[in-house]
């Protein structure tokens, strides 16, 4: 039996099969990469979600402390005091760096408000118990 175009004892495939196949894989990596671009776009927004929480929770604690919310100046003074590393690699490296870094940044504030308002921990207080100077 012979194959439609094709001679007698020819191997391979025709110019129309290889762009059928190569059309294919086109259009499977276009929808690849569009889903991969969505999934790049939503962990963006979960990322800034997640920092904007966190920015509230740093001003409800302060708010907490103080009785007051803070001020423009006090704030940025806050943010900046915890220096970011841009060369950290790997996910594990990442994830450890952010938690350090909002330790340092709850540390941080703690100290300014004690600083700025006179609050220090009691004999016996833990880190939650903050009572006014005399």
């Amino acid at each position: 039996m012979r194959a439609l175009g094709r001679r007698r004892g020819e191997a391979g495939f025709t110019l129309i099969e290889l762009l059928i196949v190569v059309m294919i894989i086109g259009m499977l990596a276009s929808i690849g990469f569009a889903l991969y671009v969505n999934v790049q776009q939503r962990g963006r927004v979960g990322k800034a979600q997640a920092d904007v929480r966190l920015l509230i929770s740093g001003v409800q604690l302060y708010h907490a402390h103080t009785g007051v919310l803070p001020t423009n100046a006090e704030g940025l003074a806050i943010l900046t005091a915890v220096t970011v590393n841009p060369h950290l690699r790997g996910r594990r490296r990442r994830r450890r760096a952010q938690r350090r870094q909002r330790r340092e940044l709850s540390v941080r504030a703690s100290q300014v408000i004690e600083e700025r308002h006179g609050f220090e921990r009691g004999p016996g207080e833990s880190e939650g118990g903050v009572a006014p100077l005399a």
